[in-house]
């Protein structure tokens, strides 16, 4: 590993694995000219970043804040495959929820086939054991199984279908508007 700063690329500090830096870096600290020098950081792993440690008795946080309360001051996490003008059409950006002790999982994103689908599957992939679907095109949710709701349901601008049964109301009302 080397570090320092590459003068080639508006004064980046890096660290490197290699033996010269901006070859194969591995972190990049950027100053684009504003007050905050270390204001773009940016992470180049050869395998996953992984945020680990031992917390009892308190939340272990990953937090992207961005504290100017201006309009249009966003902070955003974004999880994409591919790259610009080159797509990938087989891996699917997800996140994943995970209780590590009873192997209990549930995985959500775009289902990256012929479809794109906003998909929530129980497990740890998408297209097996989906158990929501929301057509991109349509913005139609699909559940493949039972859906139990305990209030009522409103429907203000369309109509409620049930194209494999009946709909039944227990304690509750449906009610289109």
């Amino acid at each position: 590993f080397i570090m320092g700063l590459d003068q080639s690329q508006t004064a980046n500090w890096k660290l490197s694995h290699s033996a010269s830096i901006g070859t194969t870096d591995v972190i990049r600290i950027g100053n684009t000219g504003s007050a905050d020098p270390g204001e773009d950081i940016v992470l180049f792993p050869r395998e996953s970043v992984e945020v680990r440690r031992p917390q009892t008795g308190a939340d272990l946080h990953l937090l992207v804040q961005n504290e100017d309360a201006a309009a249009s001051s966003s902070a955003t996490v974004k999880i994409a495959v591919g790259k610009t003008g080159t797509p990938n059409t087989t891996d699917d950006p997800t996140v994943n929820f995970l209780l590590a002790d009873q192997a209990i999982s549930y995985t959500m994103g775009i289902d990256n086939d012929a479809t794109d689908n906003f998909v929530i599957s129980q497990g740890n992939a998408l297209g097996v054991g989906n158990i929501l679907s929301v057509d991109v095109t349509t913005l139609i949710a699909t559940f493949p199984h039972a859906i139990s709701v305990t209030g009522g349901i409103t429907a203000a601008t369309s109509n409620i279908v049930a194209t494999l049964g009946n709909i039944t109301a227990s304690a509750g009302n449906i009610a289109a508007e």
